[in-house]
């Protein structure tokens, strides 16, 4: 991947998970067989952090400090990365679920998902959209 276009992506992916979920989205040059994943400052101080934050903070603790500390890398030789360049152009929706899921992936390796259940919904859509599933034939298979 060229470099204009890796630079490219990692805009557009920047903006697909939402300036506010991360600091920065750059094209690594690390050699690691993952898509993507994330680095923090600080790592064990952070989850520590996390850790001890009150239960009914967790969430927008998580939020703010993602969001301050969490660069995500992407694997420019990684083919799912090489594929999401067309996918964002002929299939944007699919695109931005694979976006987000491949974040979520990158943070669950680096023990930072504080609720993984919230990846369910996002999962379910990327398993309709390969497996071609209409959402009126999961309703009526629902609904029996």
């Amino acid at each position: 991947m060229e470099k204009q276009e890796g630079n490219r992506l990692a805009t557009w992916f920047r903006d697909a998970l939402g300036r506010e979920n991360v600091k920065e989205v750059k094209m690594s040059d690390r050699q690691h067989s993952q898509p993507a994943v994330v680095t923090v400052e600080n790592l064990t101080q952070l989850r520590r952090y996390l850790e001890m934050a009150p239960p009914d903070q967790k969430e927008a603790s998580y939020k703010y400090l993602l969001h301050n500390n969490v660069v995500l890398e992407l694997n420019p030789t990684n083919p799912i990365i090489k594929q999401l360049v067309s996918l964002r152009e002929s299939n944007p929706e699919v695109a931005e679920l694979v976006a987000a899921q491949l974040f979520d992936n990158a943070l669950m390796n680096a023990d930072l998902v504080h609720d993984p259940r919230r990846m369910v919904g996002r999962i379910n859509k990327l398993l309709k959209a390969v497996t071609d599933v209409k959402e009126s034939d999961v309703e009526e298979k629902e609904s029996e």
